[in-house]
């Protein structure tokens, strides 16, 4: 038995015909509204560049949302862009991105509660075990 669409395809399923005809019915309200053009003075935002915000201090995302519970930070040495996000307790994702590495790293350390920047943390003293052995230091 076939099924037909609204635009008089047929198919062997009945929900495969009604999915054309939702998705078909969606493509036309898309379609058919139109935004209006805006005046010949106001600036349209370019469509390659991205909506500037203002970035929040590390700090102040530290005091409302907590330490972050995970971050991670990528860097593209090329575009001169170093991008931090981080995740919180609360659910919160914060999001900056920095034009040096160091500033990435410094921000990432703030997010995380830390008040130290990365570069200047003391090292850890590797601690005997209980059988007496002190583990080197690997890396």
């Amino acid at each position: 038995m076939a099924f037909q669409s609204k635009d008089g395809k047929s198919f062997g399923s009945k929900f495969v015909a009604k999915r054309r005809d939702t998705e078909h019915d969606k493509a036309s309200q898309v379609m058919g509204a139109t935004s209006p053009e805006p005046a010949m003075g106001a600036e349209k935002p370019a469509a390659n560049e991205p909506e500037q915000k203002p970035q929040e201090n590390p700090d102040q995302v530290v005091a409302t949302h907590g330490p972050a519970s995970t971050i991670h930070v990528a860097h593209d040495h090329k575009a001169g862009k170093h991008h931090v996000i981080s995740t919180h307790p609360d659910g919160h994702v914060h999001e900056s991105e920095f034009k040096s590495a160091k500033e990435a790293h410094d921000a990432a350390s703030k997010l995380s509660g830390g008040d130290q920047p990365m570069s200047e943390q003391p090292e850890a003293a590797a601690a005997p075990e209980s059988d007496g052995f002190a583990m080197p230091k690997l890396a």
